[in-house]
């Protein structure tokens, strides 16, 4: 085996190994939520109110986590 062809194995081993991990530990590298945010007794909440999304996982996302209400709840 030539260098070109060692290294460019490993590389693939290297990859490989790091997909099939994250897919094992159910880790994605993006995600969405939508919804509505009602009262108790169902109406929406009307706009203004903050929508603040927590990570449990990991420390710190480099993404903005906020988000603001409309009207119609959404």
């Amino acid at each position: 085996m030539n260098k070109v062809t060692c290294v460019s194995f490993l590389l693939i081993v290297l990859l490989t190994l790091t997909l099939g991990l994250d897919s094992v530990y159910g880790q994605a590298p993006s995600f969405s939520i939508r919804g509505n945010v009602t009262e108790a007794d169902g109406t929406a909440v009307g706009e203004g109110y903050t929508v603040k999304a927590v990570n449990q996982r990991v420390s710190g996302w480099s993404i903005y986590t906020d988000g603001k209400t409309r009207a119609d709840g959404s």
